[in-house]
């Protein structure tokens, strides 16, 4: 009896032996148990890690996507994901195959750092659906599945007792009258001196540059040339007489009554001379009559 006995035992422990290697080299240590379909196409399943945290606190969001692919073009499996208002800061993907089953994971690792994930009176956030694409094979056009997320519960980092604490240190203060080194009035006097010195120095500086006083001087010169000899000895007696030159108010009526002469007016250079050398000295109403009759004589001149 003994040997059989040994026998049944060591048959009984290579038959637990085989079953534990089985199970071993059967079982899936990335994901867990092996995913069912239950008779449908496509099988969603959604979670946040964790379901509850606080403001600014990182949240992974995962999505299983299973689905058969002798069913559906594995490619053809997309998922769009908006997480408002929470933002994406990384994502990776990873696809299983238990036989003919295949799972793909998508992970998101989601922050938020602005009022609008300030924790509600409710104390949940919930974000918006996801649709995940995929073409089954007997079709040629894609279908979409809606996916819920769970809601995400989110507290404030600081509590109703500290924000009591908080308002103690609120303080209102009288702000003093406002002061000034130097017045407002003398610095606006100084600057409009400054600028007024400055723009004559530019003007200077620019007088300069564009050498005014010589094409004042040329300008001058080229109007002078454009008058006639008679107009120019006129011209001459007026400003000597305005200014009681004497002996230049002789010599300019002595040099018109050349140019009368040479115009054939010698009854208006007989005055001219007469007025010249006179006793008296010529004065403004003394040459008047005379300056008319020769602007006259000056205005029939061809031109």
């Amino acid at each position: 009896m003994r040997p059989r006995l040994a026998l049944i035992v060591a048959g009984a422990t290579v038959v637990a032996l085989v079953a534990a290697l089985t199970v071993l080299m059967g079982r899936d240590d990335s994901g867990g148990e092996a995913p069912t379909l239950r008779g449908e196409l496509v099988s969603t399943a959604t979670s946040f890690e964790p379901r509850a945290h606080l403001f600014g606190e990182p949240v992974t969001a995962r999505l299983d996507v299973v689905f058969d692919s002798a069913l559906v073009e594995p490619d053809s499996v997309k998922a769009t994901p908006r997480f408002d208002p929470y933002t994406i800061a990384s994502h990776s993907e990873s696809r299983e195959s238990f036989g003919g089953i295949t799972r793909v994971r998508s992970e998101y690792v989601l922050t938020c750092l602005t009022s609008k994930c300030l924790a509600p009176k409710s104390g949940f956030l919930e974000v918006p659906r996801t649709g995940v694409e995929y073409t089954p094979r007997a079709l040629r056009n894609p279908l979409i599945a809606s996916v819920d997320w769970p809601a995400v519960r989110t507290a404030s980092r600081i509590g109703v007792k500290e924000l009591e604490g908080l308002e103690l240190l609120a303080d209102v203060r009288d702000v003093p009258a406002v002061s000034y080194r130097v017045a407002p009035s003398t610095v606006t006097s100084v600057g409009y001196g400054v600028a007024v010195l400055l723009g004559l120095a530019g003007l200077v500086l620019l007088s300069r540059a564009l050498a005014l006083p010589a094409l004042a001087g040329s300008v001058l010169a080229r109007r002078r040339a454009r008058l006639s000899p008679l107009q120019r000895a006129l011209n001459l007696v007026k400003r000597s007489t305005e200014r009681g030159e004497r002996a230049d108010s002789r010599r300019a009526l002595e040099r018109l009554a050349v140019e009368l002469r040479q115009t054939e007016e010698t009854d208006l250079a007989r005055t001219a001379t007469r007025l010249a050398w006179r006793r008296r000295e010529p004065s403004g109403s003394t040459v008047e009559p005379l300056s008319d009759e020769v602007e006259r004589v000056i205005a029939e001149e061809p031109r």
